[in-house]
């Protein structure tokens, strides 16, 4: 199909000066001055004499069409427009452009022609919906621009169309669920549910997913339709994909805003780790000077922006609007940019600002941000009270995971059968190698090595019945002098104070415990 739109012809006047030299004065195209009447052949007057205008003169509105506002270079189109429909044979079509074409179809007044079609591509289930554009200036310049999008338009026609629906509605079901979730947060929390950044985050989840199966379903239904027709006319009829490709498109923003949250709350889960807890911490304190950087960074950038924008907008077409200056310093900082053309057109000039802004912008102010962030992680690393202490969490969660999967072997319980018997098997070692040495061991090997603690048990526990001992002899002795109620009680801590047994003695124990734990051990396997 190809339509084209054309402004009101004498929205401006010609100056005095210029009467005798332009005839008439046009202005650009504007979504609310274009002409919506019929004409005749040519553009002439509809009358009478010239009977009922041909569809190729008669205005139609972008409702009848299924179509929608289009952004173009130079303007906004609304949609509408006088349409010729290329149907029919190659021959057809050629006859038809060199009629439209000796009827001066395009003229002065012309200020857009668009070339819209479709395509299907059954090897990938593939829809393309086309646009070329041709934007014509009121200085007779020609700015051409063009769109292709393909869509999926049929996204149950493969063989895994039934494991689609079923993951579409365990999504469903998820959505409902966390919806459920956060209201009940809502209504225990209150307004305090609103102070927590996660919250807004989950907030922002369940709405563009509910945004986007409202998009997907209504895509599904334009389809529906659209396919309905195509069977009707055989696919030689005009069937308008660009609403459909419409809808396409902001299915695919929602989903990308979707990706781009459900990314950003994985970094939830990475608080466990220790890296990213301090490069999380080193951005949380250092957020008051980053504010305060920020509005000098953007004071000198804007102004370098304006700066190229105001001396370069007729030299590059990078430089043509604000926002496109904009991404070209941005570009310039990473040092991608083409200084060859804008020397050409201010060879003196462009040496001078380029260098100034490298200078301000990429050696100073960007290494400003970077001290900003090696001083407070410096201050974070250093200061352990300001490290979360949710690691062990981590730690259990990939120790569990590797016994599991069998990658690491689960560390043995100490049990009575187990290290016991064998620390008592070390402690007859140790005593017989004494004795026949001669010698007393300082660190004795037959405690379990694992628990530094155990070796200093046995001492502290003989340190503490000889210093209860002490505390009863000293209340025997002060007790002397009372009455004789007193001295009858006071044959009570006449006992000596505790020793500790000798090491034959403790020996014999350990042994005696050897013994028993050993029986103990072949009756649980009768047992078994």
């Amino acid at each position: 199909m190809l339509f084209f739109a054309f402004p009101q012809s004498g929205q401006c006047v010609v100056p005095s000066y210029f009467m005798g030299i332009i005839s008439e004065c046009n202005e650009l195209y504007t979504k609310g001055g274009g002409d919506e009447r019929s004409f005749g052949v040519s553009w002439q007057s509809l009358d009478r004499s010239n009977g009922s205008a041909r569809s190729e003169y008669t205005w139609t509105d972008a409702d009848e069409l299924n179509s929608y506002p289009y952004w173009g270079r130079l303007g906004i189109y609304s949609g509408g427009g006088y349409i010729v429909k290329l149907n029919g044979s190659k021959e057809e079509l050629y006859e038809l452009l060199d009629q439209l074409e000796r009827e001066n179809w395009i003229d002065r007044y012309t200020r857009a022609v668009f070339v819209e079609f479709s395509v299907y591509n059954p090897q990938v289930n593939l829809f393309s919906v086309n646009m070329l554009l041709a934007e014509f200036h009121i200085t007779n310049g020609i700015v051409p621009s063009y769109r292709f999008e393909p869509a999926l338009l049929l996204p149950y026609s493969g063989g895994a169309a039934v494991i689609q629906v079923l993951l579409e509605i365990i999504f469903l079901l998820f959505i409902i669920g966390f919806f459920i979730r956060e209201l009940f947060h809502l209504y225990k929390q209150r307004i305090k549910y609103l102070e927590d950044f996660w919250n807004w985050i989950e907030i922002s989840i369940i709405c563009f997913s509910i945004a986007a199966m409202v998009a997907y379903f209504y895509k599904l239904f334009e389809v529906n339709q659209l396919i309905t027709e195509i069977k009707e006319t055989k696919g030689y009829g005009y069937t308008k994909l660009q609403f459909v490709g419409y809808w396409n498109e902001i299915f695919a923003y929602m989903m990308g805003f979707l990706v781009f949250l459900a990314t950003l709350k994985f970094l939830k889960l990475l608080r466990f780790n220790r890296r990213v807890s301090m490069l999380a911490n080193t951005l949380r304190l250092s957020g008051k000077h980053l504010l305060h950087f920020s509005i000098i960074f953007l004071i000198v950038f804007l102004a370098f922006c304006q700066l190229f924008w105001i001396t370069f907008m007729t030299a590059d077409e990078t430089y043509s609007s604000f926002m496109k200056s904009m991404v070209a310093s941005i570009l310039m900082m990473m040092g991608k940019f083409n200084i060859y053309t804008l020397i050409q057109a201010k060879p003196i000039l462009t040496q001078i600002f380029v260098l100034l802004y490298l200078v301000s912008v990429t050696f100073i102010i960007v290494n400003m941000f970077v001290s900003i962030l090696n001083d407070t992680f410096t201050e974070v690393r250093s200061d352990a009270n300001k490290l979360s202490n949710e690691y062990e969490i981590l730690q259990f969660m990939m120790g569990r995971f590797m016994n599991w999967t069998g990658i690491q072997e689960a560390p043995k319980e100490t049990t009575i059968e187990g290290p016991a018997v064998k620390g008592v098997e070390r402690f007859l070692e140790d005593e017989s190698k004494r004795k026949k040495d001669g010698t007393s061991m300082a660190h004795p090997t037959w405690l379990d090595p694992t628990d530094p603690s155990m070796a200093v048990f046995p001492s502290r526990i003989d340190r503490l019945l000889q210093s209860l001992s002490t505390i009863y002899q000293n209340d025997m002795e002060g007790a002397k002098g009372e009455s004789s109620v007193g001295k009858a009680t006071m044959s009570m801590w006449t006992k000596t104070p505790y020793q500790a047994p000798p090491r034959e003695d403790r020996l014999h124990c350990l042994q005696q415990t050897r013994a028993n734990n050993i029986r103990r051990v072949s009756l649980a396997r009768i047992d078994n």
